[in-house]
């Protein structure tokens, strides 16, 4: 389970997204992941009525409306929680389903595989990456990871 947070920078005025943890999730069950959740929510210290929405990779175990995380949540959290199915995780599924058939689509996903194979093993490169991106007024990246997502 990745997890990414959104919120408002009061100082600033501005919304700040921020990758935070990675965690290997063994329990398959919706209310194990919802558990796990809220010690992330717990353990920044967030206030739980300030969340107001999950974005999710559209898996069933998080947008069932019998008992999945989302409605858990809504539950423990704040009736108001909005789910959304994460549009980079919609965009891969429909990449998947078309690269089977459009020979263009293959090759954009071996270019995209190759450029992040040359920079996420090379400690070199990836600085020269941060130099790029920060002569550019860019000071916070990552390089992304084109994730091949399973189509069923």
């Amino acid at each position: 389970m990745l997890v990414c947070i959104r919120y408002l920078d009061m100082v600033n005025d501005s919304f700040v997204t921020t990758y935070f943890c990675c965690i290997n999730v063994i329990a398959d069950g919706s209310t194990h992941h919802t558990e796990v959740l809220l010690g992330i929510i717990d353990s920044l210290g967030i206030d739980r009525k300030k969340s107001i929405a999950l974005c999710t990779d559209g898996a069933s175990i998080y947008r069932s409306v019998h008992n999945g995380v989302q409605k858990q949540l809504k539950e423990k959290l704040a009736p108001y929680l909005v789910g959304v199915h994460c549009s980079a995780c919609r965009t891969a599924l429909v990449l998947n389903h078309a690269g089977s058939s459009v020979e263009s689509l293959k090759i954009v996903d071996s270019l995209l595989t190759a450029v992040h194979g040359l920079f996420s093993d090379s400690h070199k490169r990836q600085q020269e990456w941060a130099a790029f991106a920060q002569s550019r007024g860019i000071t916070e990246y990552k390089f992304p990871l084109y994730v091949i997502t399973p189509v069923g």
